[in-house]
């Protein structure tokens, strides 16, 4: 358990991203007492790559600290009272009895501080919504002598909003923490988080070789190239995340049933990769359709250099990026995976405008820098239009952008590139705008599009 990242540390990443599965897991490993006998849970973790790679911190930490979890996902104010001094004062009482500090884990714990930016009118009542939630927060993870680490999940970076000092003590790491130049500590959640391309690779060929119902069907060249196929596909519709240095993160739920649902798949060329909506029908978004923005035109052309930028990186991609060197690959063994999986993805060669340069740099400083602006804007949520910059940092949080390089965000892939046009289109039709992002978009950002 490393203090060097923090004492109290909050990863904060897309949604259906894996937060949930690592902090159960995470729980598991570290706890002293689990559901799961502890030789099971030894059994089980000692298969795992952590036993093999890093045998002195299995030594050191496996099932040895009590470990106190809470969702805010599913919190009930109410209930927030008792809890102020009940956890405190559990992990006493667990420190008498173990004779160890504990680990708090705290998941969605910023889904209460959202729902009262969104849901809740009155100021003061949003106030003290907060303040309760920053009250017990900060009973637990702050001057908490019984503490040894806290470890908070969540979507959406809500230092400042209204919170006081009640969580100054938090490190928090987004996604682009760990890219050189934005953070000085290496990144703590940079395997924790989606899957990487040995993992989807992995998952391919266990089931292709063991689980697809028509496997005995092709030859092992077939077979082979069908693999191929498969890793491009996933690489061009569900890929485009990461975290810190880690590049090629992909989304666990849309990797997973895009493979289950090969069940259905006779023929290799029967598969369909695009057009799936597995991310964006995982959660409401609600919260993002109602925003009103007094600066449309500034939202449209920020999400409209989003959408051309994908589109002729992806292009470029196919022709001389990854997806083409693999496609002149019969096998992929591991040792192509390792080299992908050290590649940043490539980026469109093909010289912009000023006026787009301009444009791709303000994005990245909203996305990964400019952050007092956003919080005191985020106030008004509900009640007055938001800057054109600070929903784009909600999309960006949100996982519709994702960082690239350290001066550089973009769209992750071709289901998110759907998702966010549907997205905008909503938002523009209530201001009575074109909802198409590539309208004349050709001539406004100084692109050609010709490939």
């Amino acid at each position: 358990m490393d203090i060097a990242s923090g004492k109290v540390v909050a990863g904060i990443y897309p949604r259906r991203m894996g937060k949930t599965t690592f902090l159960q897991t995470l729980a598991d490993f570290l706890g002293i007492i689990r559901l799961m006998p502890r030789s099971d849970r030894e059994e089980q973790f000692k298969r795992c790559a952590l036993y093999d790679i890093h045998r002195d911190f299995f030594e050191e930490n496996f099932a040895k600290y009590p470990v106190i979890t809470m969702d805010f996902k599913i919190a009930r104010r109410p209930h927030l009272p008792r809890l102020y001094a009940l956890v405190p004062k559990l992990m006493e009482i667990l420190h008498m009895i173990f004779g160890r500090k504990s680990v708090l884990i705290v998941d969605e714990y910023d889904v209460p501080f959202m729902n009262a930016l969104h849901y809740v009118q009155d100021g003061d009542a949003r106030m003290r919504i907060q303040m309760a939630y920053t009250e017990l927060l900060g009973n637990c993870l702050k001057n908490n002598v019984y503490l040894h680490k806290g470890i908070l999940a969540g979507v959406f970076d809500i230092r400042g909003v209204g919170l006081g000092s009640g969580l100054n003590n938090v490190e928090v790491y987004m996604a682009h923490s760990g890219i050189q130049g934005t953070h000085s500590i290496p990144h703590p959640f940079r395997n924790a988080f989606g899957f990487t391309a040995r993992d989807v690779w992995g998952l391919i060929n266990d089931y292709v070789d063991n689980q697809w119902p028509y496997r005995e069907n092709l030859g092992r060249s077939d077979t082979d190239r069908f693999k191929r196929d498969l890793l491009v596909g996933c690489l061009e519709n569900f890929d485009g995340y990461r975290i810190g240095d880690i590049y090629h993160i992909f989304n666990p739920y849309a990797i997973l049933r895009f493979i289950h649902g090969l069940v259905s798949v006779e023929l290799p060329s029967s598969v369909v990769y695009s057009g799936h909506l597995f991310w964006v029908e995982t959660g409401s978004t609600r919260i993002l359709e109602a925003i009103e923005t007094a600066e449309i035109s500034e939202l449209c052309k920020f999400c409209s250099h989003l959408s051309l930028s994908f589109l002729r990186k992806t292009g470029y991609q196919r022709q001389a990026g990854i997806a083409a060197d693999l496609m002149a690959l019969d096998q992929i063994d591991d040792a192509v995976i390792e080299v992908i999986s050290s590649q940043e993805q490539s980026q469109s060669p093909f010289a912009e405008s000023a006026e787009a340069s301009s444009t791709r740099a303000e994005l990245a400083n909203i996305c990964m820098t400019r952050v007092g602006n956003t919080f005191g804007d985020m106030l008004s949520m509900g009640s007055a239009p938001l800057k054109a910059g600070t929903i784009i940092r909600l999309l960006y949080q949100s996982g519709y952008i994702a960082p690239v390089t350290r001066d550089c965000v973009g769209i992750p892939n071709i289901e998110v590139l759907d998702a966010l046009e549907q997205l905008y289109g909503k938002i523009a039709r209530r201001h009575n705008i074109s909802h198409s992002l590539l309208d004349s978009i050709d001539k406004e950002m100084g692109f050609a599009m010709e490939m």
